[in-house]
């Protein structure tokens, strides 16, 4: 038995199951659009609030440097002033107290700094280096097999 005819096997009326698929496509497309131009936009912000963070940052520490110098040169001048004979031992464990406090800020702030260049980093798409451990590693080992060897 030959057949001769195209096979239908295509539903001929599809009541609009097409042109709803491509509204649905098209809805997808917008919605990837959006996702994608609010992720940049998140991207530019996190780096500008980074690169804001880290200029005040430094601005702070340019100020509190200052104020450590002239604080040292303080302390030195309460010192020199109580050998001599012109100031009470207060003076000079005050003046070192001040310096000490200010030091101690100071150093704060240089830890907030470096926290700002991790941000400012990781926010222009850095991230960490595990390589850098495994040489580290590596490194170790083959010097302690090396030790290991010349004993």
């Amino acid at each position: 038995m030959w057949n001769y005819g195209l096979p239908i096997s295509m539903p001929i009326f599809t009541a609009g199951a097409l042109a709803g698929q491509l509204q649905s496509a098209e809805a997808a497309q917008q919605q990837a659009l959006f996702t994608y131009q609010k992720a940049i936009q998140n991207a530019f912000r996190e780096v500008n609030d980074a690169l804001i963070n880290q200029d005040r940052t430094r601005e702070q520490l340019r100020a509190q440097r200052r104020q450590v110098e002239a604080l040292q040169q303080y302390a030195a001048t309460a010192r020199l002033r109580y050998d001599n004979g012109y100031t009470s031992f207060i003076e000079v464990l005050d003046s070192e107290r001040s310096l000490f406090n200010v030091q101690l800020q100071y150093t704060q702030t240089q830890q907030t700094e470096f926290q700002a260049m991790i941000s400012l980093y990781l926010a222009m798409g850095g991230g960490w280096v595990n390589d850098a451990d495994r040489v580290a590693t590596t490194a170790a080992g083959a010097a302690a097999a090396a030790t290991m060897r010349q004993e």
